[in-house]
């Protein structure tokens, strides 16, 4: 997250990213008495979540006409079992007897439609003649199997390492190798401050963003955005701003980690709230406020003797691969900070907390993500919130160890804040014909695709406009724009 405009004074800013039917008989119906009915319906296959119901009633034979002899009776119908998810249906019962020789001509069958299906037409009798005997009774078929358990809602389950989230309808992005950074510009509702984005169980996407701590856009495809609203309070935020919000959906629930800024570096603190839903018509739908839980009373400034004016700011939840929950935050001041976090409550650890310097201190609005064997830290560094006159941009660095220490791909230590603008900078001023900044910026993973969204200023008039675009990562490691230079 980034300084909104009272932040005048800001210069720096780290970013971190660690990513049974009834099978049916159908006897012909002899002259004279009717034929016999259809077969009893097969027993019902119970299916895994979303196993089909029991197959049909067998159909009634057609009526015969009047005559001397009745047709052989159809056998009895295999009971069929619907499929489950993945499960087989059952077999059918074998073939109806064969039809005895008719007595005197009887007129022909009506046709009647049984539930399972429709009887055959009976046909007129011959001459008249001795019953056939009836048919044998079909086998009754086998069960089919049950199908899988389904998954709740048959959507997104919340984040999963590695994966993210799991939204089918997002289709991964292609590769044009004459184009190879391009990306699809948003549409609708785009004008932000400090983006954040996540997803819910239906796969509905929510921008979070300076301002207000509930959500305040919204999305079906990551590309056109209209205006949500989701209202959230805090009793530790009364009267303060609200900057740089961060959403993550997981556990069956939205973590929301805010900034809370009362107007001064040293009382700048990190608030959270939670909520089953963001959509404001459901029961569940109820905001459950969490406090101030990263502040200077329970040592949210501490990470290196003697640095400790850091700005408790720009929060961003990452969960690692073995399930561990981490909480980086901070600002240029003093520098960035990484604290572990339970990962049931979403709140710290550790009372007094025991935070790990980063940076010492460059950087804000941070990001931290994993990829493969390396964990990733962005951080916006700069001006942020001075129109097109911004001079945010996007340094980064990784390690192999979510603590640290991280090294920029020039080699330089991110521990002394130490980086090269030419080589560390994934967007600097001026980044594809931005005149202003970028930044703010946070890392978003859908079906193993990472995407990156921030804002930037276009030399336009008006506020800094909202992107969602792909990142890559090279056979180095690296991050890129350049999908031709992906490694996978």
């Amino acid at each position: 997250m980034a300084f909104r405009c009272p932040r005048a004074g800001r210069v720096a800013v780290l970013f971190i990213f660690a990513a049974g039917g009834c099978a049916q008989s159908e006897p012909d119906s002899s002259g004279g008495a009717a034929g016999s009915s259809g077969g009893l319906a097969g027993s019902t296959a119970m299916g895994g979540v979303g196993g089909g119901a029991a197959g049909a009633a067998g159909a009634e034979a057609g009526a015969g006409g009047a005559g001397a002899g009745t047709g052989g009776g159809g056998g009895a119908t295999g009971s069929t079992g619907e499929a489950g998810a993945s499960g087989d249906g059952g077999r059918g019962g074998a073939t109806g007897g064969t039809t005895g020789t008719g007595g005197a001509a009887g007129s022909g069958g009506s046709r009647a439609t049984g539930a399972g299906g429709r009887g055959a037409d009976g046909t007129a009798g011959a001459a008249a003649g001795t019953t056939g005997a009836a048919g044998t009774t079909g086998a009754a078929g086998t069960t089919g199997t049950g199908g899988a358990a389904g998954s709740a809602g048959g959507g997104n389950p919340g984040y999963v390492p590695k994966v993210g989230y799991n939204c089918p309808n997002i289709k991964k992005p292609t590769c044009d190798p004459a184009k190879p950074t391009a990306y699809t510009a948003l549409t609708g509702s785009i004008g932000t401050h400090d983006p954040d984005v996540t997803a819910d169980a239906s796969c509905a996407f929510y921008e979070f963003a300076t301002g207000q701590i509930g959500p305040q856009k919204r999305s079906a495809d990551l590309v056109a955005w209209s205006n949500y609203s989701a209202p959230a309070t805090s009793a530790a935020a009364s009267g303060a701003q609200i900057w740089a919000a961060d959403a993550t959906f997981a556990n069956g629930q939205f973590f929301v980690y805010f900034s809370i800024w009362h107007g001064a570096i040293n009382t700048a603190e990190i608030g959270m709230v939670t909520n089953k839903t963001l959509v404001t018509s459901s029961p569940d739908y109820k905001w459950v406020d969490n406090g101030s839980i990263v502040n200077r009373s329970n040592g949210g400034n501490q990470g290196i003797s003697g640095k400790t004016n850091v700005n408790i700011i720009d929060p961003n939840l990452f969960i690692d691969d073995d399930g561990s929950w981490w909480l980086i935050y901070g600002s240029y001041n003093d520098g960035v900070r990484l604290i572990p976090l339970d990962n049931t409550t979403g709140k710290p650890k550790d009372n007094p907390l025991k935070p790990v310097a980063i940076t010492d201190h460059l950087g804000e609005g941070s990001s931290l993500i994993r990829n493969g064997n390396f964990y990733y830290v962005m951080v916006s560094r700069g001006g942020c919130c001075s129109g097109t006159s911004s001079s945010y941009e996007v340094v980064y660095a990784r390690s192999t160890s979510v603590t640290g220490p991280y090294t920029t791909k020039s080699g330089r230590s991110f521990a002394t804040s130490a980086y090269q603008d030419s080589t560390d900078a994934l967007m600097r001023v001026g980044f594809e014909g931005n005149v202003g900044g970028q930044g703010g910026s946070h890392m978003l993973r859908v079906n193993g695709q990472w995407y990156i969204d921030y804002h930037a200023y276009d030399g336009k008039a008006g506020p800094a406009t909202f992107v969602v675009r792909p990142l890559y990562f090279d056979s180095a490691g690296w991050p890129t724009f350049d999908c031709t230079q992906a490694a996978n």
